[in-house]
Parts: structure tokens; C-alpha cells; sequence
């Protein structure tokens, strides 16, 4: 087994780089005859010449050139060692810019950054609250550094993984015939149906579902937000496709109601999304680290 002095390896790797004894020794600011005496040691410690000497130049040998691509190696090895190491004590500083669609930015995220603030409490957060498809513009336009969506999207530069999972509900006024029951699929969309705006998460899987059952809502009224969509619930303008989680405090008041509906199948997955090629910072990587593992 080999038995190789991890400093003879650097010395070599600069005089190899060089192809110069003198230039190498002074790089190292060591003397031209100790640099000497420890690439002999090298060479007596593979059982090899890594050099031929011809006069003043010099040039690398087969096992030379081995030595050099496993030395070059062993390096870049410590470089990111070192990186690594620097990169745990940077994790409890930075700043770290979200964007989400409005499910994850709303009702997901906010209660884990809590936790995580309490652990890095000197960590800058910054979280803009968009539609998925806005989101994942902007993680490409405006350098955030992580997306976090309620649909899965393939877009140029970004890569997408799965988070977790959401379910969509039909929701209405509480004394809405509907709520007390379980409603045919061809019913429900004779009612006046509130939709998010083209680009939501959340629209985009109920018109999947509308297209897998071949069905289509008689009327429709727009609005960009699921509060605002709650809103319209309330004042009794239709039923809509709102995620669970944003229907606790509804619920438990009673201002809205749920409709069973045969048939449907709500359930979507949520995501994080990253730029592809793109290195995140220690913060970024933490956060999603915990996030994951926390089985949100």
C-alpha cells in the first residue's frame, strides 16, 4: 500500500504545473533543493521517476502524468472541502428571496418560516406571493432562489421536485343546497362556478379534471385570489375549487361548506422549484433541506 506524504503531492503538483523547479519553489516559497528532496520522496513513495530531467527542462513521465491527474484531483477534493466547511458557518447568515403561487405562499409556507426564523434568526427572508406560472417567471426573470408552486411546470432553466401533495374541495354558502349531499359531476357545473385567474395552480387542476370528465361551467366569474374567491363564496355568488387548506378557519366558524361530488379527483402535487446550473446559497439549501424533511 501506497504511503504518500499529502504535501509531497502538492509540491509536485506545482512543479508538474509549471514544468520549473525554480518557478515552483518560489510559488511555495521553499528553497529549489528542499522541493528537490520532496519530489524524491514522492518518487521513492510510488516506486516511480515522475520526471525526465534533461538539463534544465524537465517534463513529466507516464507516472508522472498519472501522479499529476490524481494529485490535480485529490486538490480540487480539498478545495470543496474547504468550501464545504465555510459554507456551515455562512448557513446562519444570507439572504433568502422566495417566490410562491398563493396555496404554498399562504397557507403552506408562512407557519415553517416561523420555525426556521427561530433557528437562523439572523437569516433575511424575503417571500413574493404570486400564481405558479408567475412564479416560475419570475425564479427565471428576477433570480430567486427558490420557487415554490402548485402545479408541476416544465419551463427552459428551472427544475422541478416534488414537494408534497394538495387537494382541492368544492366549496359553498353553508346553505347551499349542495352542501348537504353528495352532487352528480353534471349538476355541479350548472352552477354559477368562481375561477382563479389563467396561470393559478389551483385553476389548472380543476380544468384537468374538467377535461378528464368532459365537463364545463355554464357560468363564470373570475377573481385573482382565493381570498377574494372565499369572499364570493360567502356573499353567495356560485360554488369553487378552493385548496383544503384554505378553508380551516371557514370551516371551523361555519361561513362556508363542503360538496361531495362523484367522481372528482382534486389532488395535485406541490413543488420546489430551482435554476437549473445555478449553485444555491447555504441558506437555500438548509431551508429546502428542512422544509422536505419536515413532509409538508
Amino acid at each position: 500500500m501506497l504511503e504518500i506524504n499529502f504535501h509531497h503531492l502538492t509540491v509536485f503538483h506545482a512543479v508538474a504545473r509549471n514544468l520549473s523547479f525554480s518557478r515552483a519553489a518560489e510559488q511555495l516559497y521553499i528553497s529549489q533543493p528542499a522541493l528537490s528532496r520532496q519530489v524524491q520522496e514522492l518518487e521513492k513513495a510510488v516506486g516511480a521517476r515522475v520526471f525526465h530531467r534533461q538539463g534544465k527542462r524537465i517534463s513529466l513521465t507516464d507516472a508522472g502524468r498519472r501522479v499529476y491527474d490524481y494529485a490535480q484531483r485529490l486538490l480540487d477534493l480539498t478545495d470543496e472541502l474547504e468550501q464545504a466547511i465555510g459554507e456551515l458557518e455562512d448557513v446562519a447568515r444570507g439572504h433568502l428571496r422566495l417566490v410562491a403561487s398563493s396555496t404554498t405562499g399562504v397557507y403552506v409556507l408562512p407557519a415553517f418560516l416561523g420555525l426556521f426564523r427561530g433557528r437562523y434568526p439572523e437569516i433575511e427572508i424575503s417571500l413574493h406571493v404570486s400564481n405558479s406560472q408567475q412564479a416560475a417567471a419570475a425564479m427565471v426573470q428576477d433570480g430567486y432562489h427558490l420557487g415554490f408552486v402548485s402545479m408541476e411546470i416544465e419551463a427552459p432553466g428551472l427544475q422541478w421536485q416534488t414537494l408534497g401533495t394538495d387537494e382541492l374541495v368544492i366549496a359553498s354558502r353553508p346553505d347551499h343546497p349542495f352542501v348537504h349531499g353528495t352532487v352528480p359531476v353534471e349538476e355541479l357545473f350548472g352552477e354559477a362556478f368562481l375561477l382563479r385567474e389563467p396561470g393559478s395552480g389551483t385553476r389548472r387542476c380543476l380544468e384537468r379534471e374538467m377535461e378528464r370528465l368532459g365537463v364545463r361551467p355554464r357560468r363564470v366569474l373570475e377573481m385573482g385570489s382565493t381570498e377574494a374567491i372565499k369572499r364570493g363564496l360567502a356573499a353567495g355568488l356560485g360554488i369553487s375549487a378552493i385548496p383544503k387548506r384554505a378553508l380551516t378557519e371557514e370551516e371551523a366558524r361555519g361561513s362556508l361548506g363542503l360538496v361531495k361530488v362523484e367522481g372528482m379527483d382534486l389532488r395535485r402535487p406541490l413543488g420546489i422549484l430551482t435554476r437549473k446550473g445555478s449553485r444555491l446559497p447555504p441558506a437555500a439549501l438548509a431551508f429546502s433541506a428542512a422544509l422536505q424533511k419536515s413532509g409538508t
